[in-house]
């Protein structure tokens, strides 16, 4: 006879007791402290470390007594130590809102509670109340070049030693630079200066020359610097004082024009 094998479905009892889950709200009071939530972008601690929830002075949200605050609104600080390190909130994230949810899996029910979210920062204790030391851009180009040599790729490598190449030392060109100040002192002599440069850009100008100390605008441009005085006397002024359209024809470049 074949011996009975064993059912590894789980019974409906049991299956049954998770159907029964339920998600309720916490009803601790508002402004008790916790839960919160931290994010540490560099350095984690290890999890030995301790981390106490301060409240700070001021309301995040000037609406009523913080007692009736709710404790993600008010204004909180985290912080915590080790022996050579120190932990404490740099910001305090806003614009999103995040939940903590406790399981309890003998009643089935999960309660929740709004948790705000610390930006923790570190500071190490050795180094506190030490400035740092001013680098040049010097140094920092050197202390680039060495670490590039270092580790860097073959493409970096030889990037760096072309720049090497190109340097100009500085040095070397101490005993040139009375030759180029003599050089440009020469160069300069024949240019002209800045009221001769304006003269001669006012004469190649292609409108007559204009009165800059004139009063009304008939004065601007004088008659005669528009037309000579020796062309002048030869035109006639009858054309322009006649009435009639036909008399004028005399005036026209080419008489024989229908305009």
């Amino acid at each position: 006879m074949a011996p009975t094998s064993v059912s590894k479905k789980r019974k409906r009892s049991e299956a049954g007791d998770d159907a029964k889950a339920s998600f309720v709200l916490s009803t601790q009071s508002k402004s008790q402290l916790g839960p919160v939530l931290a994010n540490f972008p560099s350095v984690k601690p290890s999890k030995s470390t301790t981390f106490s929830c301060y409240q700070t002075g001021g309301n995040a949200k000037a609406v009523g007594d913080a007692d009736d605050a709710e404790f993600v609104d008010l204004p909180t600080l985290i912080a915590g130590e080790t022996d050579s390190v120190d932990f404490h909130s740099a910001n305090q994230a806003t614009g999103c809102r995040y939940l903590v949810g406790v399981h309890d899996k003998k009643t089935g029910k999960t309660t929740i509670r709004p948790a705000p979210l610390h930006i923790l920062s570190r500071d190490v204790k050795a180094l506190k109340g030490q400035e740092p030391i001013a680098v040049s851009v010097l140094q920092r180009l050197e202390a680039r070049a060495a670490l590039g040599e270092s580790f860097g790729t073959k493409k970096a490598k030889l990037a760096i030693k072309a720049q090497e190449r190109n340097k100009v030392d500085v040095s070397a060109m101490e005993t040139v630079v009375d030759h180029l100040q003599e050089s440009i002192q020469k160069s300069t002599q024949a240019l002209p200066s800045k009221e001769e440069a304006q003269a001669t850009a006012d004469s190649t100008r292609l409108v007559p020359p204009y009165n800059a100390e004139a009063t009304v605008p008939s004065e601007v441009y004088p008659l005669h610097n528009i037309i000579p005085e020796t062309e002048w006397k030869t035109l006639s002024e009858a054309p322009f004082l006649v009435v009639g359209q036909n008399q004028r024809i005399p005036l026209l470049p080419f008489q024989r024009s229908k305009w």
